[in-house]
């Protein structure tokens, strides 16, 4: 669904970097420390790439929205 929607990168907290570094779908990128005068929500952010996969192709069709079904 990530590839889908267009996302490039997720950002994780620490102690989901173990997890996702075993997720072939991503890279990791670095882990970003906050400027020491700001308030952050987590003390550090990690960054991950959502590697592309041309044979993960999957449509997502809703049941409501905007338009009609279209082909």
């Amino acid at each position: 669904m990530l590839r889908r929607a267009q996302v490039g990168v997720i950002l994780v907290s620490p102690k989901s970097v173990e997890l996702a570094k075993h997720n072939t779908a991503l890279r990791f990128v670095e882990c970003f420390e906050p400027e020491p005068h700001q308030k952050a929500y987590y003390p550090t952010l990690c960054a991950f790439e959502l590697l592309p996969d041309p044979e993960a192709f999957f449509t997502i069709q809703p049941i409501k929205g905007f338009s009609t079904f279209e082909p």
